[in-house]
């Protein structure tokens, strides 16, 4: 038995790709760990609690924060790049055909939510989600075709993912 205690706050996720086993917490970081379990690298960056984490790649890793930032991380050297300033907190990340990406977002001045769906590259928003009274708090894709969403208010919305509607 491994106790990965690095995080000085509450953990938020924790996500494997097979190599890297990756930690995002309140404390505003993100631990990396290898495969016997010893720290790789401390990401630093986020000036705000870090949400949610998503490997892209066995490299890269994607961070979405209370901050309003996503940012793309190197795992090899520990650098970051700004994937967008969302002017919103950013609470769930989520892969779609490793070329977009659906985030789970909250306004600053209102309590109103929404589902936003981007593509990677070039960075460009495809579409926003509307439908939660409540703070989004699980988010899975099905077959590239369907978005679940799901919110505190145990509201549960089936999205297509091809033309952006509200299925069920």
């Amino acid at each position: 038995m491994h106790t990965l205690n690095e995080h000085s706050n509450e953990i938020r996720h924790i996500k494997n790709n097979g190599q890297y086993l990756a930690s995002c917490s309140n404390d505003n970081t993100i631990n990396i760990w290898n495969n016997t379990y010893q720290l790789h690298r401390k990401l630093t960056g986020h000036n705000d609690r870090v949400n949610d984490i998503l490997f892209l790649s066995s490299n890269i890793l994607m961070s979405a924060s209370n901050d309003d930032y996503v940012f793309i991380w190197n795992l090899n050297n520990g650098l970051h790049s700004i994937f967008r300033n969302f002017q919103k907190d950013i609470h769930l990340i989520e892969l779609i055909n490793e070329d977009k990406i659906v985030c789970a977002l909250q306004n600053h001045q209102t309590t109103y939510y929404e589902i936003q769906i981007w593509n990677i590259e070039p960075i460009e928003l495809r579409g926003t989600l509307r439908g939660h009274l409540a703070p989004v708090k699980f988010l899975k894709v099905l077959n590239n075709e369907y978005l679940l969403s799901l919110d505190e208010k145990n509201t549960l919305n089936i999205w297509n993912l091809d033309n952006l509607r509200l299925e069920a």
